[in-house]
């Protein structure tokens, strides 16, 4: 009972999040299931168990539903997903709102004692800007550095090192410039045109 209404809590906070169209969990989801030759409708946690009883008649629920068995929980039963929709955020917004950081600080509240995991695209995409950023960070001044070194052994002079590092400094400029003007997001190809430049 403890981990579904840690489920629980997790898909509220979640779902309450700016730019989350919807989420779909335990807590979420509809048992859709025939009684008696009557439909029956109801949230696999609604109400929300209490006993350990409870807790495994949930996972039993969940094993015969064909649609949420193996979407909401892992087919031994020890592990159960929310699926968080976004709506209109773009991959832009994401980076910038730190959305992958706000999921994984209220997991991290809810979770307790259990192990929780953030993936998908949405976060491996936010994860890949921020490797990409970085290494541009690192990359761009050693490429500096060594076309300096190779332009002060080919004309051994200050003014032959300069002129040539700001020339391709202004076309390093131009290029980003205009990538950022045309609304071009930082992928593995575009990551590529700063050291090319220089």
């Amino acid at each position: 009972p403890d981990v579904l209404a840690r489920v629980a809590r997790a898909s509220d906070r979640l779902a309450a999040l700016p730019g989350v169209a919807r989420v779909l969990s335990l807590s979420t989801a509809l048992d859709v299931r025939g009684v008696d030759g009557d439909l029956s409708i109801e949230g696999f946690l609604d109400p929300l168990p209490t006993t350990r009883e409870g807790a495994l008649a949930v996972r039993t629920a969940v094993a015969r539903n064909p649609i949420y068995r193996d979407l909401l929980t892992s087919p031994e039963g020890k592990a159960a997903a929310i699926l968080v929709y976004f709506g209109g955020v773009s991959d832009r917004d994401l980076v910038a709102r730190g959305l992958d950081r706000e999921i994984r600080a209220i997991l991290d509240d809810v979770r307790g004692p259990l192990v929780a995991r953030a993936t998908g695209t949405p976060i491996v995409k936010v994860a890949l800007n921020r490797s990409l950023q970085a290494d541009l960070v690192r990359t761009l001044p050693l490429v500096f550095a060594m076309t300096a070194a190779v332009l002060l052994l080919a004309f051994r002079s200050w003014a032959g090192v300069l002129v040539p590092l700001a020339t391709i400094s202004v076309a390093l400029l131009w290029t980003l410039g205009f990538a950022a003007w045309r609304g071009w997001s930082l992928n593995l190809v575009t990551s590529i045109v700063p050291p090319l430049v220089a």
